[in-house]
């Protein structure tokens, strides 16, 4: 795992990559969060090509009986919620960012890396919160965005998520002396929808 102060600088880095410039990103940053992120776990990458997550709520115990003055009285204990996620344990958290390797074990050996970025309260694959910086032998190549469909049966979503190219890397961009992060407003996403748009 990252020290506190590689926390920081991953932090930064991410923050210049999405909200730098419009259409491209400095390949030094890119390069310095590759170096920076801890390595995958080969085991790890043997995994299934898909992720298990669960929440879910149980209501509390009832209880009843009798009070004096007062009758038959019931009470309801308090509900407890769970959530698991098989992912959770392989994320790095820096500012607003969680950050992860999502390479297979094939990939790896073709060379392939991806990190994901997924705003603290979005999801991987969620239009408008996440995106994917790809690698081909320790090289950026581009940072992809999200975008969603639902189809709806019923009361259940089947949700589909697909990656398009968002930006490219371009070395030796210098770092604005003026340079501002400008956190997207609202619950839609900012910076991350108007790509994904």
């Amino acid at each position: 795992m990252p020290s506190l102060d590689n926390r920081f600088l991953l932090a930064a880095v991410v923050d210049r990559i999405i909200y730098g410039q419009e259409d491209t990103f400095r390949h030094e940053d890119a390069a310095e969060l590759l170096r920076q992120m801890p390595a995958p776990n080969p085991w790890r990458q043997l995994r299934l090509p898909f992720e298990f997550r669960v929440e879910g709520s149980m209501s509390g115990s009832r209880m009843s009986g009798s009070a004096a003055g007062l009758g038959d009285v019931s009470v309801q204990g308090d509900g407890r919620s769970f959530a698991y996620d098989s992912q959770a344990g392989h994320t790095v958290r820096v500012g607003q960012w969680k950050l992860r390797h999502s390479a297979s074990f094939w990939e790896a050996l073709r060379g392939h890396a991806t990190i994901e970025i997924v705003q603290t309260l979005g999801e991987a694959g969620q239009d408008g919160r996440s995106a994917a910086l790809v690698y081909q032998r320790g090289e950026p190549v581009e940072l992809r965005s999200f975008r969603q469909q639902e189809k709806f049966i019923g009361k259940y979503a089947i949700i589909n998520s697909r990656a398009v190219p968002w930006k490219t890397p371009v070395h030796r961009q210098p770092i604005e002396a003026d340079y501002e992060v400008e956190t997207p407003q609202g619950k839609d996403g900012g910076v991350f929808r108007a790509a994904a748009a």
